[in-house]
């Protein structure tokens, strides 16, 4: 039988060089594996959109939306992959680690 009020305390330590290392592993399978979408299909999408509404005489407004959105699902995966193993660097990650996928 267990007993509900129990404690237990886990003890974990982290070494910098290979939290970064698991960190920047996890990313990029999870980016190739389960983000295909995000990482691949929608920036080629948006630019193939925002070609071919250049290529029918749009307004440039339209083109420039387009294209804005590309460049940013197209920056997106590498400034999250940067900005993630900054943050584990940083040392928050022995004091909360981050169990969510971003």
């Amino acid at each position: 039988m267990t007993n509900p009020g129990a404690i237990f305390q886990f003890e974990a330590r982290f070494d910098e060089s290979t939290t970064r290392a698991a960190e920047r592993a996890f990313l990029v399978r999870s980016k190739r594996e389960l983000r295909v979408f995000e990482t691949f299909v929608a920036p080629v999408l948006l630019s193939a959109t925002a070609t071919a509404a250049h290529y029918l005489r749009f307004d440039g407004r339209v083109v420039y939306i387009f294209g804005t959105f590309a460049a940013i699902a197209a920056a997106l995966p590498m400034v999250m992959y940067f900005l993630r193993t900054a943050s584990v660097t940083s040392g928050r990650s022995n004091q909360c680690p981050s169990k969510s996928a971003y």
